[in-house]
């Protein structure tokens, strides 16, 4: 891994391509590819996903056996105690969070006349989970507790037949979860799957889950047909530190990122030479401990290094450059700094809140913006799983007062039909 000083010229390019990470990765090469296989789900049906699922997941699946009929039972039994205590607590720290984010709407009144936010929850949601070599078990938590919260009709997991079938805690939690429908697919076929439907999968009217810039591609791609949620990528990290912070936990929360998949982004921003030496060579030492091919390999490769900052503000105006989904802020006095972070979805402050314990157990989402997302967009919510409609409703004797006002507006965005609206029949007489 590498150290730069952000005023250097190589510490300036490397910035560079991490701002640029997005364009990078959602190539028009990677578009193309989702495209491909999206048309081919959508002409053919079964018959290509089929042909997606084997090629990707598993050999020998056969038709009938994309949608699993009914829950397992026993996957309950199959568990240590403690390992099943410890998935409730997650699903019950998730859902005290999120409760507090359902809501029913709200009306307004003024001088009779009614205005109202309706909110319906989004009938049937697919939740798709990354086809890694993990169990993403927390994900699907995140994901599904709060389409549960608004009521959603009806839940589909998309999952990896390889890791449903070799999972019983997957299938647990499942269960826990009261999902409504699985189906053995993941990648780029599932999200064509659930967006345009084939014999053996019901579509569904929203889309939320992701994995890496080629799941994120197809979901843009399906937008048109079915409701998109762009969270839920690539994992990113930003760790802030001074001289208070201990390398060794640095280093092991950017690894701990940088496990997920190789075009993770891992970036300490230190204003210490001490700490960014220390950090690098317990990267170096750390590497040399994981399997080739490890995913961490490759993504300190690409998207990792450390820059060494004059201030904490400074680091964070960088990390606001970045907008990255997380934010760790191992400093002395981490309250002082969090206030500057304005475009990271997620902030953990001090020692004691690693992002693998906050991503895990806190009961905040880690289902965020990637890839610059954040600069505009927070964590996954309830929300996320509401339609809304505003309701009018302008009392009569309100109406010549409001009229006026809108004729003036229409006259001087220039519409005449707007105009002859607002005094068309009875209307003209108030």
């Amino acid at each position: 891994m590498k150290v730069y000083h952000v005023k250097d010229e190589k510490g300036q390019r490397f910035l560079g391509r991490l701002e640029r990470r997005r364009e990078l990765l959602l190539s028009d090469q990677t578009f193309a590819k989702a495209r491909s296989v999206i048309s081919e789900i959508r002409k053919r049906g079964d018959r290509a996903l089929l042909k997606h699922i084997r090629a990707l997941d598993l050999e020998g699946l056969s038709g009938d056996e994309i949608r699993l009929t009914g829950m397992p039972s026993g996957s309950e039994e199959e568990l240590p105690d403690d390992l099943r205590r410890a998935i409730d607590a997650s699903v019950d720290a998730v859902t005290r969070f999120h409760r507090g984010q359902v809501s029913e709407g709200y009306t307004q009144e003024n001088d009779g006349t009614l205005l109202s936010l309706r909110l319906h929850s989004v009938p049937s949601v697919g939740i798709v989970l990354p086809s890694r070599h993990h169990v993403d078990l927390t994900s699907l938590i995140m994901l599904a507790v709060p389409a549960r919260l608004a009521d959603a009709e009806r839940i589909a997991v998309a999952v990896s037949p390889r890791i449903y079938l070799g999972s019983p805690t997957l299938r647990y939690l499942l269960e826990r979860l009261e999902v409504d429908d699985v189906y053995l697919m993941s990648g780029v076929h599932a999200v064509a799957a659930l967006a345009y439907g084939t014999d053996s999968v019901d579509p569904v009217d929203l889309i939320v889950g992701g994995g890496d810039p080629l799941l994120l591609a197809s979901k843009y791609l399906v937008a048109h047909r079915v409701a998109v949620d762009s969270r839920g990528g690539l994992p990113e990290i930003v760790i802030i530190a001074d001289t208070s912070a201990e390398p060794e936990q640095v280093t092991s929360d950017l690894l701990a990122q940088l496990e997920h998949d190789e075009d993770a982004l891992g970036l300490v921003l230190t204003t210490s030479q001490r700490i960014a030496k220390r950090v690098n060579a317990r990267v170096t030492a750390q590497l040399r401990k994981l399997a080739k091919g490890h995913p961490a390999r490759e993504a300190v490769k690409r998207w990792a290094g450390v820059l060494i900052v004059d201030s904490g503000a400074e680091a964070c105006a960088v990390a606001n450059r970045l907008a990255p989904s997380r934010v760790e802020l191992l400093v002395g006095a981490p309250h002082a700094l969090v206030d500057r972070l304005t475009t990271a979805a997620l902030v953990t402050l001090g020692p004691w809140s690693p992002s693998a314990l906050a991503d895990s157990v806190s009961g905040a989402s880690h289902v965020l913006p990637t890839l610059g997302g954040a600069v505009a967009r927070g964590p996954l919510t309830v929300s996320d799983f509401y339609r809304s409609t505003c309701v009018v409703e302008v009392a009569a004797h309100h109406y010549p007062k409001m009229a006026h006002e809108a004729r003036l507006l229409a006259e001087a965005e220039q519409l005449p039909l707007h105009v002859a609206s607002l005094t068309a029949g009875s209307r003209g007489e108030r």
